[in-house]
C-alpha cells in the first residue's frame, strides 16, 4: 500500500531526488526550502568543486535555486571562487505514474574571472512507476553570452529503484536506500561517462546521493567523475 500511495499522494508533497548529474520533474512545493551541497572529484586530476545552493518553492510548479561555487585544482592548490549562479526551475502538469512527465530549467552562470556569463537551458522527462521506480533523461544545452559563442550539450539518462525492505514511502517521499545509474554524453564531442548511483534519504528532511561515472571511450577529457550530495529541505 505504501507504494501505491506513492503515486496517489498530491504532488505538491513529493519532492525527491534521486540523481546527482540528472534533474527530474520533481520541485520543493510552495514555501518549501532546502540547502544542498554538492562536491565533484575528478581522481586524475586531483581537482574537487564545491557548490552550495539554496532552492525556494515560489509555487508548486516554479521554484528559483541561487547558489556559489568554489574548485580546487590538484595537490597544494588553494580553494577558488568560480562564480554565482542562478536557476529558475519550471514543471509543467499534474504527478501521474506511468506516464510521461516534463519539466525544464533555466540557468545564468556569472564567473568572477576572465570568463564570460554562460547560460544554459534543460529540458527534462522523468517515467515514475507505481513500485518507485524513476526513470530520467536530461537535454542541457549551454551557450556563453559575450564575446566568441561557445556552445555545449549533453544529454544524461538514468534509473533508480527501491532497493530492499528498507526503502518506503512516507508523505511522497522515499525513505531508505535506492539504487541505479546514471549515464552522460557529451553532444560535441561524444564522450560517454556511465557509473552508480546511490541514494539514501533518512527522512522527508534529509537526503543524500553518492555516484561515479566511468569514460566509455577514449579521450583526453574524458575523466572518471565522482559526486556526492547532501540536502536538507525544511
Amino acid at each position: 500500500m505504501g507504494v501505491l500511495a506513492f503515486g496517489l499522494l498530491p504532488a505538491a508533497h513529493a519532492h525527491h531526488r534521486d540523481f546527482s548529474f540528472s534533474r527530474d520533474w520533481f520541485l520543493p512545493y510552495k514555501g518549501e526550502k532546502e540547502i544542498e551541497a554538492r562536491t565533484t572529484y575528478v581522481p586524475d586530476e586531483k581537482a574537487w568543486i564545491q557548490e552550495f545552493e539554496f532552492e525556494y518553492g515560489i509555487t508548486d510548479d516554479f521554484a528559483i535555486e541561487p547558489g556559489i561555487e568554489f574548485h580546487k585544482d590538484g595537490d597544494g592548490d588553494k580553494l577558488h571562487l568560480d562564480g554565482y549562479e542562478v536557476e529558475l526551475r519550471f514543471r509543467i502538469g499534474t504527478f501521474a505514474t506511468n506516464r510521461l512527465l516534463y519539466a525544464f530549467n533555466i540557468g545564468l552562470d556569472h564567473p568572477v574571472r576572465d570568463e564570460s556569463p554562460h547560460g544554459e537551458a534543460q529540458f527534462l522527462f522523468t517515467y515514475l512507476t507505481e513500485s518507485g521506480t524513476n526513470i530520467c533523461a536530461n537535454i542541457n544545452v549551454g551557450q556563453s553570452q559575450v564575446g566568441d559563442p561557445e556552445s555545449e550539450s549533453e544529454f544524461t539518462f538514468g534509473l533508480v529503484t527501491p532497493l530492499g525492505a528498507n526503502s518506503r514511502e512516507e508523505m511522497g517521499y522515499n525513505v531508505g536506500f535506492r539504487g541505479g545509474f546514471e549515464f552522460m554524453r557529451n553532444l560535441n564531442d561524444g564522450s560517454m561517462r556511465l557509473g552508480p548511483t546511490l541514494v539514501m534519504r533518512r527522512n522527508k528532511n534529509f537526503n543524500m546521493l553518492l555516484s561515479a561515472l566511468f569514460p566509455l571511450n577514449n579521450s583526453d577529457e574524458n575523466k572518471s567523475i565522482f559526486k556526492f550530495i547532501a540536502e536538507y529541505e525544511f
